[in-house]
């Protein structure tokens, strides 16, 4: 299976708009999110996961940091427009691995740098 499906807004537009296979009513289905700029925590825990990124891909970090990626990756989709809850078994049965984590965290990092970019 796929990992997520991320697309690059627009500057104008103030949220990231992130395509994941999310398990709904006993089956899966591809949903949309258009994912809202983060709370200061959320974005302390994604910066936080940026820094374990590496070490999460060669295999080299502890299962906690990996299950702090989960919920990391989970609190960030969960504040989104449609208001949908994600969590970390959401995650985990979407097949997401450490490399999504990856490819979200980058995007999301982007995302931020867009949304500070734009205040100035």
């Amino acid at each position: 299976m796929e990992g997520p499906d991320y697309t690059n807004q627009s500057e104008r537009k103030s949220y990231l708009t992130v395509k994941i296979p999310l398990r709904r009513r006993f089956r899966t289905v591809n949903t949309v999110l258009d994912v809202k700029p983060p709370t200061k925590t959320v974005a302390e825990l994604m910066a936080k996961t940026a820094g374990m990124v590496d070490s999460m891909a060669a295999g080299e970090a502890p299962e906690a940091d990996i299950d702090d990626a989960y919920e990391a990756m989970a609190a960030a989709l969960s504040n989104n427009r449609q208001g949908i809850k994600v969590t970390p078994g959401d995650l985990i049965a979407a097949n997401i691995d450490v490399w999504d984590i990856g490819d979200f965290t980058g995007w999301f990092m982007l995302f931020l740098e867009s949304l500070i970019s734009l205040k100035k």
